[in-house]
């Protein structure tokens, strides 16, 4: 795909795409999922340096400011998100720009990079050029979190495809192997499963336990073995530089 129609997806990102597939959730929901995810990650210091790279409408960057964190920015390629961003955090918090462009001259400048349903967008060879650049961009043990579509899910099609944005997705592996080849040697895989908030979540997540175990008996019939997987439809994966 050309790189101006590229563009023109992403300007319309809410009103062509993302707003249709997402209902609004209510901004509890996506606190609570956030904690449970991503909460034990986050850095001590409320004062350190933390860039989301794909902030989108704002709501992760909403998330650290409600819990302290006052040296946050955020960034996107999309006007229509950057400016649903501002009024979720404020002018002054996110802009839009180009990734790589961004990145380029701010090495060892941030304690955290914040880089979800980010990297699948982007061609293979942008994915390693990017990585690079987030790497070199983190201070010294400067942490990366991101998240991406989980090829190894039963539906991986319906994520992988359902965003005509999409390039790729991944497995743990190759996932980890990107990673490594870019100097990140520390990398943690965080699981995103569902969780229990209530009677109705409750019983989601019993019939989500028994699927998995289910999805592993197919692996050892087939492999003899369950390996290492993720099983939801987003892997997280947190590494250090």
């Amino acid at each position: 795909m050309k790189k101006e129609n590229k563009k023109e997806l992403y300007n319309l990102y809410q009103s062509t795409h993302f707003g249709f597939i997402r209902a609004e959730a209510g901004r509890q929901n996506k606190d609570r999922a956030f904690d449970a995810y991503y909460g034990s990650v986050l850095p001590k210091e409320k004062t350190d340096k933390i860039v989301d790279i794909a902030c989108g409408s704002g709501d992760f960057l909403s998330w650290l400011k409600n819990k302290g964190y006052n040296n946050i920015f955020g960034i996107d390629i999309s006007k229509e998100q950057i400016e649903r961003a501002r009024k979720n955090i404020g002018n002054n918090e996110v802009e839009m720009r180009d990734v790589f462009e961004f990145l380029k001259d701010k090495k060892d400048n941030f304690d955290m990079i914040i880089a979800l349903d980010l990297i699948e967008h982007l061609e293979k060879e942008e994915i390693l050029e990017l990585l690079r650049l987030i790497y070199e961009a983190l201070k010294t043990s400067g942490r990366l979190l991101l998240s991406v579509p989980n090829a190894e899910t039963l539906f991986a099609g319906s994520i992988l495809y359902g965003d005509f944005t999409h390039e790729i997705a991944f497995t743990r592996a190759s996932l980890s192997q990107v990673l490594r080849l870019n100097g990140f040697q520390e990398i943690k895989f965080l699981k995103t499963e569902p969780i229990v908030h209530g009677f109705k979540s409750f019983v989601r997540f019993l019939i989500w336990k028994a699927i998995k175990q289910l999805i592993k008996i197919y692996f050892l019939a087939e492999t003899g073995s369950v390996g290492s997987r993720g099983y939801s439809q987003t892997l997280s994966f947190l590494a250090v530089k």
